[in-house]
């Protein structure tokens, strides 16, 4: 069985479809992938590698970047400092795009507040195997999705969103209405976020 978000009426919990397990929200269960090109492997630890890769996929329209099992990648500053819907630690999500590694972490290493990880409305990101921490969406009052935020398509398989935070919303995750979310076999578990008014959005989001 496959979780599924889309169009959820305003300030509903992603984590009330997943379902509340000793603290920490799982979903298990199969999400078939559709094929990508795929990268020369991601080195260990090279984070400036990891961003060009998402660069060509996004400008590709669609692309599969793998990271080398294993390793952790440490953002130590915003790959877009100044986006609409806060700072992001990755390129905007604009194509298609499957990041899939086995015990990969991309993560923020910086006292500089962003999230991981925004997909754009007309994008698609797919985490494969691959845990996403220390983000935090937190710079101003108004900013949700401390791991991730998606305004498009968001697929999450054998993955684990733990350890982010978020000034208003979706700590974990955050699902902007109209968007779509699938786990299988994922964790969110262990983030944080203050509710406060958001005017102009409605967001679906998880607090796990």
């Amino acid at each position: 069985m496959e979780a599924l978000a889309t169009r959820p009426p305003a300030d509903h919990l992603l984590v009330a479809l997943l379902g509340h397990i000793r603290g920490r929200y799982r979903h298990t269960g199969h999400c078939q992938v559709p094929a990508a090109r795929q990268g020369t492997p991601v080195p260990c630890e090279d984070v400036t590698e990891l961003i060009k890769q998402v660069n060509e996929a996004n400008t590709r329209g669609r692309g599969t970047v793998v990271p080398s099992s294993g390793c952790s990648y440490e953002l130590n500053a915003p790959a877009v400092p100044d986006g609409t819907s806060g700072a992001s630690g990755l390129p905007i999500i604009t194509g298609e795009l499957t990041i899939s590694g086995n015990r990969a972490t991309i993560t923020r290493q910086s006292t500089t507040p962003f999230r991981i990880a925004e997909v754009a409305q007309q994008g698609s990101l797919t985490l494969n195997g691959i845990t996403v921490s220390g983000g935090s969406a937190a710079e101003d009052s108004g900013t949700a999705g401390g791991g991730i935020l998606t305004e498009g398509t968001l697929r999450l398989v054998a993955s684990r969103i733990t350890g982010n935070t978020a000034s208003v919303l979706g700590g974990g995750i955050a699902v902007a209405s109209g968007a779509t979310a699938r786990l299988a076999g994922s964790i969110v578990s262990d983030n944080r976020a203050r509710r406060r008014q958001h005017c102009g959005r409605r967001w679906w989001h998880s607090r796990g």
